[in-house]
This record gives C-alpha cells, structure tokens and sequence, in this order.
C-alpha cells in the first residue's frame, strides 16, 4: 500500500514537470532565470525542453501501472477500485494541472538540478526516437515532413488570436504582425498609384512651369517623362528644386536670366515590375535605391508608381501625413450628407458626427468592421452598396482589410420613415 502511493506521487511529480515544460512561455521562463541570476539554463531549458517531456511521461507511464498493479490486490470491490481511479484522476491531472497555472515556470526553473542528470542519462533514447519518427514521417509524406512556410504562419496566427483573447495583444499590434506576414504575398500592383492618377512633369516643360507642377502636387518626388508618360527618364525631387531656386537667388543679376536645366536636376528612375511582391520592394527601398520606384508590366509600359509610404500602410495602415486632407478624429466632412472615413473610426463617432443612423451591432464598432459586414467579404476599391439610409463607397482597401471609405447619406423619399 505504502509503496504504491509512493509510486503514485512520484508519477504526480512526472506529471507536473511534463504539464510545466510543456505550458511554459519561453519568455516568461527568460525572465525568472534572469532573476535568479541563472541565464544560461534558460538555454539548457530550451534545448532540452522534449527530452523533459519525453522522460517525466515515460515516468508518469511506468509508476502510475506499477502503482496500479501493486494495489490491484486489495482493490477487490467497486467502490475500491472507483476510489482508486478518483485520487489516480486528482494525483495525476487535478494536481499538475492547478500548480502549474500558478507556478509552472517556477517549477520548471526551480527543479532543474534534478533533471539534468536524468535528461543527460536518456538523451541517447531520446534522440534515437526522434530519429525514427523523423524516419516514419519522411516515408509517409516525403517532402512533408517539415510544417510549410504556410503552416508556420497559421500556427503564429493562433498565437497571436490567443494572446488577443487574454489581452496580451491589442488589435492594432495583431494587424501589423499580420500585415509583415503578407507582404510576401502581396504584389506591388495591388498597392500602387494607378498612371491614370500619377501627377508627372515633361522633360520640356519650362522652369516656371515645373517649379508651379511640383508645388501644387504637394508631393516630394515627381517622375519626369520624355515624349510620354511610359517614357520616365528621371525622378525630381523637391528639395533639388528648392536647393536651385536659393542658389538662382544668390546669382548675380546676369545669371539669374538663365533659366536651369531640368535634366540637370534629375535622379536616375528605378522601376520594378508590377509583379514584385512588397516584401521585396520594401526590402529595396530600404537599402536606400530609392524612396519611390516606377512600376512597369510585362511589356515594359508604366502602370503607375509605389512608394515607402505605400509599402509601410500594408503594415501600419492608413498613414495621413502633413499634405493629405485634414480628418478630424478621422473623418473629412465634405458637405452636410457626405463624408469621407478612415475604417477604424467608432460607428458611433461617425453617426453624431454627421447624424447617421447606422446599426451599432455587437459584432462590429467600426466603420471598417460595418462595411465588411454588409458587403459581406473585403471589397475591393471603387466598390459601392447600400444600406441603412447610406451609401458605402470603399477608396481605399487592400487583400486584408480596408482603410478607408466615402459615406453619403441617401435622399430621403415619401417612402422612407
């Protein structure tokens, strides 16, 4: 009796280091090692956290049978073998399972010293198993047997969605993780500037009239064309502009005559196809080629320019800077019955500010969150519908998520309540 409760404790012990090693976040195990002054066995931790495992399960296995087998003699009625199988139930999986949600890294930490003999006398079995099962598995799925980039991600995005429930992670965080995930799978054609929309310069326009173009763009770059707007030979940049004009001012009389060459001031353009992901434009872009790149299609025909701007609101959303239109709270009023939102304003900001009726729903705060509900699905940009005495026309989206939408509110009619 005495020795199968014994060995019964000894596979609670098992149970609750194989429940703590396993539940333990790494970062939090990092923290109390450093506490305790002991930063190199949050390594040996690391690194042995499966032999662990695999040793205090194996334990847990052996002492709960042999325990079982030893008492089997004197469990000769139901109500014995039922009151058996309750404190096996508490010593096994009641009392591993509550110490460790309040002190698991502790434990984890704490006894060590006690497993890493223990873990170093099994390492050799342990390692032969896992051999073999990276055997069986390279003979089952062949090229399968290591998780996809695909799973990896979907593995973090569980993470990340439980880190949300438990508040770890705040919505905004969570999308920008979300965004650096799939800049891989975005391409640079789905966040350009359209060449319908791209404000250029000719190489032949006059100095007064190439200074007045980029002043009125409020942009800091400008492509400058040859015979056509497919015909890009160059990128001015404000600052050169500004940097002229003070020098022209500085000139002698007689040389202020003399109008600059436009083509003297020009940057050599970097194009890039549309099908580039933004992973890697960003990537180029960082390494200081350019802060804008022209986008080209198969045929070698402009279809439009990207930005860094562009590529970092995949990432960190809408970005509204010193030259865009002013939104307050994140709305441009611009009339009575017609505004234009970012897709994370409060429903109910949107509705006192201009006086909508829009459902504020349980499932849903945001405008953003309210489009999506109606549409359905992530619209894409130029899309519009229906609903609740307004119309939703989306300006801005990506693959994800959209950013931002024009609300205009219907015409009432004799029908309307």
């Amino acid at each position: 009796m005495q020795t199968a409760i014994f060995l019964l404790a000894i596979a609670s012990l098992a149970a609750l280091q194989s429940r703590a090693i396993r539940g333990a976040k790494r970062h939090q195990l990092q923290d109390i090692c450093r506490q305790k002054g002991l930063p190199d066995v949050y390594d040996e931790l690391v690194r042995a956290s499966e032999g662990i495992a695999f040793f205090a399960a194996t334990v847990v296995v052996l002492a709960g049978v042999a325990s079982t087998f030893l008492i089997s003699k004197i469990l000769t009625t139901n109500f014995s073998a039922g009151l058996w199988a309750g404190l096996c139930w508490i010593m096994l999986v009641i009392i591993p399972m509550t110490l460790t949600r309040f002190a698991g890294v502790w434990i984890v930490v704490t006894t060590w010293w006690l497993w890493r003999p223990l873990i170093l006398l099994v390492a050799p079995v342990s390692k032969g198993i896992t051999k073999c099962i990276e055997a069986i598995q390279w003979v089952l799925y062949r090229s399968k047997n290591r998780a996809t980039a695909d799973e990896s991600q979907d593995e973090i995005r569980l993470a990340m969605d439980e880190a949300h429930r438990e508040g770890h992670l705040d919505e905004e965080a969570r999308e920008m993780i979300e965004g650096v995930m799939e800049l891989e799978d975005a391409q640079v054609s789905e966040i350009m500037t359209p060449r319908t929309q791209v404000i250029g310069i000719s190489v032949n326009s006059t100095w007064k009239d190439s200074v007045e173009a980029a002043v009125e763009s409020g942009y800091s770059r400008l492509p400058v064309w040859k015979s056509s707007p497919d015909d890009i030979i160059g990128v001015l940049y404000l600052r050169e502009i500004l940097a002229e004009l003070a020098q022209h001012q500085d000139s002698p009389s007689e040389a202020r005559q003399a109008e600059p060459n436009l083509r003297d001031l020009l940057r050599p353009p970097y194009f890039i196809p549309e099908s580039m992901s933004v992973q890697s434009l960003l990537r180029d872009l960082q390494r200081g080629k350019s802060h804008m790149a022209i986008v080209t299609d198969e045929f070698g025909g402009v279809c439009g320019i990207v930005t860094i701007e562009d590529a970092l609101e995949e990432i960190v959303g809408e970005i509204t800077d010193e030259h865009d239109e002013t939104l307050t709270d994140g709305i441009l009023v611009q009339s009575n019955d017609t505004c234009e939102t970012l897709a994370n304003v409060p429903i109910d900001d949107l509705n006192q500010r201009m006086h909508f009726s829009l459902p504020e729903e349980a499932d849903y705060d945001t405008v953003g969150g309210f489009a999506f509900h109606i549409f359905g699905r992530i619209p894409s940009e130029g899309e519009t519908i229906v609903a609740d005495g307004v119309s939703l026309e989306v300006l801005e989206s990506s693959s994800r998520r959209i950013d931002r939408l024009r609300v205009s509110r219907l015409p009432q009619t004799p029908d309307s309540p």
